[in-house]
């Protein structure tokens, strides 16, 4: 979990660092016009807000959707690939014999013959909801950047 919740973190900040070097010179004149400090952190923070609350709603949607349909995607997945080795063994591509047929845990391999899972709306809140954390306090670094800008200097570069 704290993996996939790491890699939200990374990418929130990425994503508005981007953002803010792209914009720079925006906020600057905003600085010039009279936007305050205090209003150009929430225009930042509310970026992050938000980002981090749709992808927290579509994680949750996505991830259960394919944990619900985990044995047909597998299904689908496996027939794609037979489906592509038939087709290259007829056009002469490969020469896979006859019979061989891909699957993703064969049973004469692995001791399960598919992917045990168990779905617990707890385990998708903390999440879910640590996601949505991680993301928010990943916009504060941008955020906190925009009050370091003089905007003379930036908009003297």
């Amino acid at each position: 979990m704290m993996v996939i919740i790491l890699i939200a973190f990374i990418a929130i900040f990425i994503t508005l660092n981007v953002v803010l070097a792209d914009k720079i010179i925006d906020i600057g004149l905003l600085k010039v016009i009279g936007f305050s400090n205090k209003n150009l952190v929430k225009l930042f923070l509310g970026k992050g807000f938000f980002i981090a609350l749709i992808g927290s709603i579509i994680g949750f949607f996505v991830g259960s959707f394919l944990i619900l349909n985990l044995k047909e995607i597998i299904s689908l997945f496996e027939n794609i690939v037979n489906n592509f080795i038939y087709i290259s063994n007829m056009l002469g591509i490969t020469d896979y014999p006859s019979h061989y047929r891909y699957e993703i845990m064969p049973q004469e391999v692995f001791y399960l013959s598919s992917l045990p899972y168990k779905i617990i709306l707890r385990d998708f809140l903390i999440q879910g909801i640590g996601t949505f954390i991680f993301g928010v306090i990943a916009a504060f670094s941008p955020a906190l950047k925009v009050l370091k800008n003089n905007p003379a200097e930036i908009l003297r570069n």
